[in-house]
C-alpha cells in the first residue's frame, strides 16, 4: 500500500481551490488534434516561472490574480500579480497561530474577501470567519459564520456536515460558499455575511464560477444524460433556487474546472481539453488540447482569458520536492509560423499523471518529434467503455495506420507478441550509445521479455508479494500451496490467512499471479484442467463467500497481526517507504515469502508501473525510441522516490542510499497513520535495505493478467462454490471456455 502517496494526495486535494473531476467525452478518442484553433491556427505556449513554492487558495478578477503562498514553518503570504505583466506585490495579512485562509475572492476595487478557518486546540473545535480587507490588506470586517456553515444557521435547516471548498461572489456582492461532505450544499450570504438561503445539489459539484455578468454557476454532473455528461447550473438569488441548467458538456478522464471568458461565455477545462460554453447559443465547443499546447492539466491551478484573447494558465507541480509555480500564456498563432515536427501517435486506454508529464517534457525538449495522444477507454477495466475502447484500439493497431507508441497497461501483451504487433526493443537499445542492457535491474527489464526479445519497457516497477512474520515464513523466497495450507492448519481455528479473504478473492489473487502457468499464447493452449489448478480451486472454496464477509470488524489490522489472528498481508512495494511501513506493521520482523507456486520457487512478482511498447508497423521507430530512451536516462530515472522503484540500477541504489540517510533531523517528525497503526518515518537500516534488495533480486518478472480470462474463471467457479458443480466439472468448463477465447484471439 502506497500510504505516504495517498497521504500527500489527500493533503493536495484539501488545498486545491479548483475542484478536479472528469469531463471531456472520450478524451482524444477521436484522434483529432485539438491543438488547432482552426485549420490555419494553433495555440503556442510561453512559459514563465514565478516561484519555487507551494500555493494554496487562488482568486481571479479580470486580469488580477491573487494566491496564497506557503512558506517555511506553515507561514503564508498573499501574493498579487497582474496577469498581463506579471508585476506583483505581497499583501500583508497577519494570521493567528491557529488561523488559515480556507477560501479567497477579490472585488473589482481589489479588496479581498477571505474565509478563515480557526482551530481551537483547547476545545478541539473549528470556527469559520468571513473577513473583508481593503486593497492594502487592512481588515475592514470580521463575521463569525460557523453556525451558518456547520448547522443551526436557519430555522428548520438541516445540519451541514462538510468542509467549505470554494467561494464566489455575484454582481450584487452576495457570497456563495460551496460546502462539500455527505451532501453538496451552497450557502448564500449577503455582502455582510448574513444568511440569505441555502441549496442542496443532488450530484457532486466539480466547480463554481462567475460569468461576465457576475452571475454564479455550478459545474456539476447531469444525471439525466448519463454518468459522463455535465452541465452548468445557474444559482438564482431572486428565486433562491437553481435557475436554468445549461447542458451538453462532455465528460471524460481527468480534471475539471470553469472560469468566465471575455466573450460572454464560460470556459470549461475537462481532462485534456479546454471548452467554451456559449451561454446564449447553449453550445459547448473545444478550444484547445492542453497536452498539445504543452500544458499538463493535472498541474492546472487556474486559468483565464485575457483582454487580448490569450489564455493565461497557472500551473504547479506538486510531485516535485520543490514545487514550481509557473505562468503560461497560450497565443492563437498562424500554423505557418510554427515549426513543424514529425508526429508520433501514443495510444493508451487511460492517460495517467506520469504519462502526461513525460509526454509534455518530451514535446517541449525535442526539436524533431512531437507526441500526440489517442486515448481510447477508461481506467475502470472490465466496463463497457473499456471494452469498446479496447476493441477500437485493437482495430487501429492492425490497421494500415497503427500508433507508434502503445501503453501496454491493461492489454494482453502476450497475445500482441504472438500476433507480431510489438517490435523488439533490444536492437534499438543496442544502437543507443547512451544505454546498455547491463544498466538496468535484470528481472525488471525482463518483465516484457519473451524468448530473448524485449517488447515493452517500464521506467519504474513495483513488487507484489505476500508477507508474514519471519518466525512463520522466514528463511525462504517461495513456497507451495501445500506448504501454505500446512502453515494455516498449524494455527488456531479462526486465524485469517489474508484479511477479508473470500473464495472469490483468493482465487483471483492466486490465478492472476500465476496465469502464465496455465496459458501459453504462443502455443495457443491452456491447462485449467490440471491437478495444480484443481487444487487451487478446491483451496479457494474453503473460504467464505464475499457476500458474507463482515467488513465492520472492530479489530484493526495491526492488532490482528500482532496477536497472531492474521497470518499474511498482500503487499505492493513501489518505494522504499512502502517497504519500511510494511515492515513496521510486523514490528520489524517481516518476511516476504511471495505467492505459492507449483514448484515452490519464488512467488513475488515484479510489475511495471507504466509500460510502453513500439508498434512493429510504426514508420517512426527512431522517434518512438527517443521517447523511451528519455525515460531510461539517468536524469529521469533519478526522479523516482515515492512513485516507483527505478529501472536503472544506479538510480535504484540512490533510492536505497537516500532512504538510509533520512532521520528525524532531515525528515522532521513525519508520521504515517492507518487505522490503529502509526509509523514514524526514520532512516532505513542496512538490514532492511538488504532484505528489500533481495526481494527485488529474487522476484520473477510478472505477466499482465488477461481480465477476460480472469472473469471467465471467477464466473465458472461460482457454481462450484455454491455446491452446484464439482471442482472437476468447474475446471473442465473453465478449460473449454478459455481455450475457445484463446483460439478466437490468436
Amino acid at each position: 500500500m502506497d500510504t505516504l502517496k495517498r497521504f500527500l494526495a489527500i493533503c493536495l486535494c484539501l488545498c486545491m481551490l479548483i475542484p478536479i473531476a472528469g469531463c471531456g467525452g472520450n478524451e482524444g478518442g477521436a484522434g483529432d488534434d485539438s491543438r488547432t484553433a482552426g485549420d490555419d491556427f494553433v495555440y503556442t505556449a510561453e512559459f514563465k516561472e514565478l516561484a519555487k513554492s507551494s500555493v494554496g487558495t487562488i482568486a481571479l478578477r479580470g486580469s488580477q490574480l491573487y494566491y496564497l503562498e506557503w512558506g517555511d514553518e506553515n507561514s503564508s503570504v498573499i501574493k498579487h500579480l497582474d496577469m498581463d505583466t506579471l508585476a506583483g506585490e505581497e499583501i500583508p495579512f497577519p494570521l493567528g497561530e491557529q488561523e488559515s485562509i480556507n477560501c479567497m475572492q477579490v472585488s473589482e476595487d481589489k479588496s479581498l474577501l477571505l474565509l478563515l478557518s480557526v482551530w481551537d486546540e483547547s476545545n478541539q473545535s473549528q470556527s469559520f470567519f468571513l473577513v473583508k480587507t481593503d486593497a492594502s490588506g487592512t481588515e475592514t470586517m470580521r463575521q463569525d459564520v460557523t453556525q451558518l456553515l456547520t448547522g443551526g444557521g436557519s430555522e428548520g435547516g438541516d445540519s451541514i456536515f462538510g468542509y467549505p471548498e470554494s467561494m464566489q461572489t455575484d454582481a450584487a456582492g452576495n457570497i456563495y460558499i460551496l460546502v462539500s461532505g455527505m451532501e453538496e450544499k451552497v450557502i448564500v450570504l449577503d455582502s455582510q455575511g448574513g444568511r440569505l438561503f441555502e441549496l442542496t445539489n443532488s450530484t457532486w459539484v466539480q466547480g463554481m464560477c462567475q460569468d461576465g455578468d457576475g452571475r454564479v454557476f455550478l459545474l456539476t454532473q447531469d444525471d439525466s444524460a448519463g454518468q459522463n455528461t455535465y452541465m452548468l447550473q445557474f444559482i438564482d438569488p431572486q428565486a433562491k433556487n437553481f435557475g436554468e441548467s445549461l447542458k451538453g458538456i462532455p465528460g471524460g478522464n481527468g480534471g475539471m474546472s470553469c472560469a468566465a471568458d471575455n466573450e460572454g461565455g464560460i470556459l470549461v477545462s475537462s481532462g485534456n481539453s479546454l471548452y467554451r460554453y456559449d451561454l446564449e447559443a447553449k453550445t459547448c465547443e473545444p478550444i484547445l488540447n492542453w497536452l498539445n499546447s504543452d500544458v499538463n492539466p493535472d498541474q492546472l491551478r487556474a486559468f483565464a482569458q485575457l483582454e487580448d484573447g490569450r489564455i493565461f494558465v497557472l500551473t504547479s507541480d506538486y510531485m516535485q520536492e520543490e514545487p514550481t509555480l509557473e505562468a503560461v500564456y497560450l497565443t492563437k498563432t498562424p500554423a505557418s509560423e510554427v515549426k513543424q515536427k514529425t508526429i508520433l501517435t501514443y495510444a493508451t486506454l487511460y492517460l495517467g499523471y506520469d504519462e502526461r508529464s513525460e509526454i509534455i517534457h518530451f514535446n517541449k525538449t525535442s526539436d524533431t518529434w512531437r507526441i500526440e495522444v489517442k486515448e481510447y477507454g477508461a481506467i475502470d477495466y472490465g466496463n463497457e467503455e473499456y471494452k469498446d475502447g479496447l476493441a477500437q484500439l485493437n482495430s487501429d493497431i492492425v490497421s494500415g495506420n497503427p500508433p507508434d507508441l502503445i501503453n501496454l497497461n491493461g492489454l494482453n501483451v502476450d497475445n500482441y507478441i504472438a500476433k507480431g504487433i510489438l517490435a523488439d526493443l533490444y536492437p534499438l537499445m543496442e544502437q543507443d550509445a547512451s544505454l546498455r542492457k547491463e544498466d538496468f535491474v535484470t528481472n525488471a527489464l525482463r518483465i516484457y521479455e519473451r524468448d530473448g526479445k524485449l517488447y515493452g519497457l517500464c521506467p519504474s516497477f513495483m513488487v507484489r508479494t505476500l508477507a508474514g512474520k519471519a518466525e512463520d515464513v522466514g528463511g525462504r523466497d517461495g513456497w507451495t500451496l501445500a506448504e501454505l495450507q500446512s502453515l494455516l492448519a498449524s494455527k488456531p481455528a479462526g486465524t485469517e490467512l489474508i484479511e477479508y479473504a473470500s473464495r472469490e478473492g483468493i482465487l483471483s489473487i492466486l490465478v492472476s499471479m500465476g496465469l502464465d502457468s496455465y496459458v501459453d499464447w504462443t502455443a495457443g493452449s491452456c491447462s485449467f484442467d490440471s491437478e495444480d489448478f484443481l487444487s487451487l480451486l478446491e483451496f479457494a472454496g474453503r473460504f467464505p463467500s464475499q457476500d458474507t464477509l463482515n467488513y465492520n470488524d472492530a479489530e484493526e489490522t495491526y492488532a490482528k497481526l500482532k496477536e497472531g489472528k492474521l497470518l499474511l498481508q498482500e503487499n505492493v512495494v513501489s518505494s522504499v517507504m512502502d517497504y519500511l511501513y510494511q515492515d513496521a506493521m510486523f514490528d520489524g520482523k517481516m518476511a516476504c515469502v511471495g505467492f505459492p507456486t507449483a514448484d515452490g520457487s519464488a512467488g513475488s512478482y515484479l510489475t511495471g508501473r507504466q509500460a510502453v511498447g513500439i508498434a512493429e508497423k510504426s514508420a517512426n521507430k527512431e522517434g518512438a525510441w527517443m521517447f523511451l530512451s528519455m525515460l531510461l536516462g539517468e536524469e529521469y530515472q533519478d526522479t523516482f522516490d515515492m512513485d516507483g522503484l527505478a529501472l536503472r540500477t544506479s538510480s535504484l541504489e540512490k533510492q536505497y542510499a537516500k532512504a538510509m540517510e533520512k532521520d528525524e533531523n532531515s525528515m522532521g517528525a513525519v508520521m504515517i497513520s492507518g487505522g490503529d497503526f502509526t509509523y514514524e518515518v526514520k532512516a532505513a537500516t542496512q538490514e532492511q535495505i538488504d532484505a528489500l534488495r533481495r526481494l527485488v533480486d529474487t522476484a520473477r518478472p510478472g505477466k499482465n493478467t488477461d481480465t477476460e480470462i480472469l472473469n471467465i474463471i471467477i464466473e465458472e467457479a461460482g457454481p462450484y462454490f455454491a455446491g452446484q458443480k464439482t471442482a472437476q466439472e468447474a475446471a473442465d468448463i473453465i478449460q473449454s471456455r478459455v481455450q475457445i477465447y484463446i483460439s478466437e484471439n490468436q
